[in-house]
């Protein structure tokens, strides 16, 4: 199967309804009936999802795919100017880092354009198909 990467515009990953079914219950917790059971199995998956992004070196493609993206629309300078106003506001004394984060966070979240955020999803799905069927998932 090809490399693919964030900025593949082309549909590469073939549907499969347990892994998005999966896939989802992960981004949105809230779309499935929770039970203790599924609370473990989401939390299993989770974990498992990430062990394979952190040992293939998935993760770090992800990162710095989403960073350059961030970077090249614009989202990076306007979360540094969105900093530096609360700066402004508060002044430098009276606005811990750990404030600022806080209040940066939910802006940031936010700002990420929804088809950025789309793409994030479909490559962790394409991802998650390829783990399921190694059998690692």
């Amino acid at each position: 199967m090809p490399e693919q990467t964030l900025n593949d515009s082309r549909p590469s990953w073939p549907a499969n309804n347990t892994v998005n079914t999966k896939i989802n219950s992960i981004i949105n917790p809230s779309s499935s009936t929770i039970t203790p059971t599924n609370i473990q199995q989401q939390q299993h998956l989770e974990t498992q999802l990430k062990q394979h992004l952190h040992s293939t070196g998935h993760l770090t493609q992800i990162h710095h795919q989403l960073h350059s993206t961030l970077i090249e629309i614009g989202w990076h300078d306007a979360m540094k100017d969105h900093a530096k106003e609360l700066i402004r506001r508060r002044g430098v004394e009276g606005i811990s880092m750990d404030e600022l984060v806080n209040e940066l966070i939910p802006v940031g979240r936010a700002s990420v354009p929804h088809d950025v955020k789309g793409k994030v999803v479909e490559y962790l799905r394409g991802v998650a198909v390829t783990v399921e069927r190694s059998g690692s998932m």
